[in-house]
């Protein structure tokens, strides 16, 4: 019997007994024995890993040695020479000034708090004060767009978490070791199971390093399994500040006050009218990509198109990704005149002057899922000399400054258009004007780690296009709730000096 999609519903009850047991040796049943009866079918590595994190993360917790300090003078004169060298008012909170000092005295640090707390103030006041102690910073994030970021608030050196780590496809570990005295792995929230595996290998030889995590757990969990900030907070694996009070916006901003509701599963009837950071408009989920086209050219009267990003939760349907972003890009290549300057790959269409996304690791290149870029060229041309009737597709995207050309159908495929993102691509990055669009077939996926991504993105302004039913809806959705993880009882078990939850023979 052949498992293809053509068959029978009931013939697959008798295909799955047997794929599972042709497929044993991949899985492996641990018996949970923390005071519970259940049973978990792990993926070997996945278990394996797991284990190994808890373990590594109970070990270095239990590491009191750490290399430097601060103390409360210390940070006064880190505000005094920033606020001297920034032209800005600079004075941290109470928790902002231990979440700084944590970084220095403890070897884990976990810091958390919601969009606009001043998670990235306390990175660049942790690079600065480690400089002038003589100590070195390594700054890592999941994305690059985030990684960007970093490196522009704190104005050090951040790097993706696979780039850093100069990470290579089917390796689980990096090539190079982390030899700083301090970590900082920004948008921790999106770390899963592989990638921070990965981190922490390349510190096992590094005793000494100070480990700084820094996330929001409303967010979206990572991709990959795992959901490792609320763990290790859970284990009591790290010193923990958590950061309640808004600096970004205005403490009475919509935005903040209504995702922070939405975080807390507080229903949401409606925006209220005097919202002046927030705008909600109903719309007809059959015409609104017909539409978007003129309300970006009303948005580009007045503002930079740089300074926006479209997001939707799904790919398909007419509120979709796909859908939208075809639109706009109809429009933008006639703003640009570049109708005639286009490639098409297959089901692909690219304009000069397009935003894209790369959605796939491209190591050889050191561009990574989730890095943004424009196109700057495209077209055919000859690699070989040798053979000039051979012409190669060829597009080229300036990332960050730095002009890539991806060549024939394997490159080209991991690139998409990007004036309208998924919220889980644009986790990690913020735009002073957001657009969110939560309406037709989307309503399945709401949740209220989604909206509230969606929602603190926005730095200045957001702009809702929608079903109010489906923002009622979504504070009480969770997707972490769904996630299983052993973490936690591991390190319990280690703590208690018993045997690491126990495999069934």
């Amino acid at each position: 019997m052949e498992n293809d999609i053509t068959q029978k519903p009931q013939d697959y009850k008798a295909i799955i007994p047997k794929t599972i047991k042709d497929n044993l040796d991949l899985l492996v049943p641990v018996k949970e024995v923390n005071g519970e009866s259940q049973t978990y079918i792990y993926l070997k590595p996945i278990w394996e890993k797991e284990k190994a994190i808890a373990k590594y993360l109970y070990d270095r917790r239990e590491h009191k040695d750490v290399k430097g300090d601060c103390n409360d003078e210390d940070i006064i004169k880190a505000e005094e020479d920033l606020r001297r060298l920034t032209g800005k008012s600079l004075i941290l909170d109470d928790s902002q000034k231990e979440a700084v000092k944590s970084a220095f005295n403890h070897k884990i640090t976990v810091i958390t708090g919601s969009g606009g707390t001043g998670k990235s103030t306390i990175c660049r006041c942790i690079y600065y004060l480690a400089h002038e102690k003589g100590l070195s910073v390594r700054m890592m994030s999941p994305t690059g767009k985030a990684a960007q970021v970093l490196s522009d608030k704190t104005k050090g050196h951040a790097a993706t978490i696979h780039r850093s780590l100069k990470m290579m496809p089917g390796e689980d570990y990096g090539r190079e070791d982390i030899k700083e005295d301090i970590v900082i792995v920004d948008e921790f929230s999106m770390v899963g199971l592989d990638t921070l595996f990965a981190v922490l290998n390349a510190l096992e030889e590094n005793l000494w390093c100070n480990i700084v995590f820094v996330g929001d757990s409303n967010q979206l969990p990572s991709v990959s399994p795992g959901n490792f900030l609320s763990d290790i907070v859970e284990a009591d694996c790290a010193n923990v500040v958590m950061l309640e009070q808004i600096h970004r916006q205005d403490e009475n901003s919509y935005i903040s006050l209504i995702a922070n509701d939405i975080a807390e599963s507080k229903r949401v009837e409606e925006i209220p009218a005097e919202a002046s950071d927030i705008k909600w408009i109903d719309i007809n989920p059959n015409t609104f990509a017909d539409r978007m086209p003129d309300v970006i050219k009303k948005y580009m009267k007045k503002r930079d198109i740089n300074d926006l990003q479209i997001m939707a939760p799904m790919y398909r349907g007419d509120c979709g990704v796909n859908k939208i972003n075809e639109e706009i890009q109809k429009m933008m290549a006639e703003l640009n005149g570049t109708q005639d300057k286009y490639l098409k790959k297959h089901f692909k269409l690219f304009h000069v002057g397009d935003r894209v996304i790369q959605t796939k690791n491209n190591y050889d290149k050191q561009i990574f899922n989730g890095d943004m870029g424009i196109v700057v060229d495209l077209g055919r041309k000859v690699l070989d000399p040798s053979k000039s009737d051979q012409k190669e597709d060829f597009i080229v995207v300036n990332f960050y400054g730095d002009d890539i050309t991806f060549f024939g159908d394997d490159e080209i495929s991991n690139l998409q258009l990007a004036w309208c993102i998924t919220v889980h691509k644009y986790q990690g990055s913020q735009s002073p004007y957001i657009i969110f669009v939560m309406a037709g077939e989307a309503h399945n996926m709401m949740s209220k780690e989604l909206v509230y991504t969606a929602f603190t993105r926005a730095e200045k302004f957001l702009c809702i296009y929608g079903n109010i039913k489906m923002l009622r809806k979504a504070p009480h959705e969770s997707v972490v709730k769904k996630r299983y993880t052993n973490m936690v009882n591991i390190v319990k078990e280690m703590r208690e000096n018993r045997k690491i939850l126990q495999v069934m023979e």
